[in-house]
């Protein structure tokens, strides 16, 4: 089995699908980088 990660926004829309294990460097560069702009909007 393959672990997947998703980032939703409040109108159910993924912004971002990864595939596989996430590691610090998808998370500070990707999927934080994704909420802080959907945080603003």
């Amino acid at each position: 089995m393959v672990p997947e990660t998703y980032v939703i926004d409040k109108q159910a829309v993924i912004r971002y699908k990864q595939i596989g294990a996430v590691d610090d460097d998808v998370v500070t560069k990707t999927i934080l980088s994704i909420v802080k702009e959907l945080r603003i909007k």
